[in-house]
């Protein structure tokens, strides 16, 4: 008896971490259609949050998920990349499941995989 309930909470502890995630991620999504060009970083904080959740596979996921620096040309761009998108349940977060918010001297300049892929062609961005 003590197996069953043991195994039921395991189980229930799993799929409600799979759905938290799963919130986590629609949130971001529809949060990135509130955003406008030209936002400070301080608006784009406070539209976005920075919140995180707790997932068995995948540990803390935080908002945003990560951030990276790039200097072309005489600007420098910050890039926030937010958790959007699951393309394959293997415990890791991809860049492909990444949807990039970029700035340029404090401002949002736009979103998403083809601006940032728009930039780096560019600029000449050169990608570690």
């Amino acid at each position: 008896m003590r197996r069953n309930i043991s195994l039921v909470l395991s189980l229930l502890l799993f799929f409600s971490c799979g759905i938290a995630t799963r919130n986590f991620r629609d949130l971001n999504r529809r949060n990135i259609l509130k955003l406008s060009i030209g936002m400070e970083k301080t608006d784009v904080l406070r539209v976005m949050g920075n919140r995180q959740v707790k997932d068995s596979q995948l540990g803390t996921v935080t908002n945003p998920y990560k951030s990276e620096i790039f200097k072309a040309q005489e600007k420098v761009f910050e890039i926030w990349y937010y958790y959007t998108d699951r393309t394959v349940a293997d415990g890791m977060i991809s860049e492909g499941e990444l949807t990039p918010v970029i700035f340029e001297d404090e401002r949002l300049v736009g979103w998403g995989e083809g601006y940032f892929q728009d930039l780096v062609k560019k600029y000449e961005i050169k990608i570690k």
